[in-house]
């Protein structure tokens, strides 16, 4: 990022989780991303009258010799206030042998609006990460 105060680098991920925010005169002027891992995927559900995105979740997954899930990292947008990476669920899911049912996501704050209340929308959050999980463990296994 460059702004007036002169430039800076920050990860991504501190810009999704809100642990750091771009200031007003800032740019952002690059964006660099690692290589996604072997297995990756993305599942959306969206309103079919407005398009508008109610619940997306992307999934990167990469499996080790056993078949354990070794590396995970997983995000969510259009549920919650801003795209967030579900940090908690990633490190419950390393060790893990796939298939792996995702439980509802507890502490989070959903956005509760016209398309959908905050119950559904959590729910589906649940639906769409196992649906973009096990996408993601298929095309890694024959990656």
């Amino acid at each position: 990022m460059a702004g007036i105060n002169g430039s800076r680098v920050v990860p991504v991920a501190a810009l999704l989780d809100g642990s750091d925010r771009l200031a007003s005169s800032e740019l952002i002027t690059a964006v660099d991303i690692s290589p996604a891992e072997p297995g990756s995927a993305y599942s959306r559900l969206v309103n079919r009258a407005t398009m508008d995105a109610m619940c997306g979740v992307a999934v990167t997954v990469a499996l080790g010799e056993d078949g354990t899930v070794s590396r995970c990292r997983i995000a969510v947008t259009g549920a919650t206030n801003y795209p967030r990476r579900l940090t908690e669920l990633e490190a419950a899911l390393v060790g893990m042998t796939p298939p792996i049912l995702i439980p509802p996501q507890q502490g989070r704050s959903f956005v509760d609006d016209r398309l959908a209340p905050a119950t559904y929308r959590k729910q589906m959050t649940s639906t769409m990460a196992e649906r973009a999980f096990a996408s993601a463990v298929a095309r890694a296994r024959n990656a």
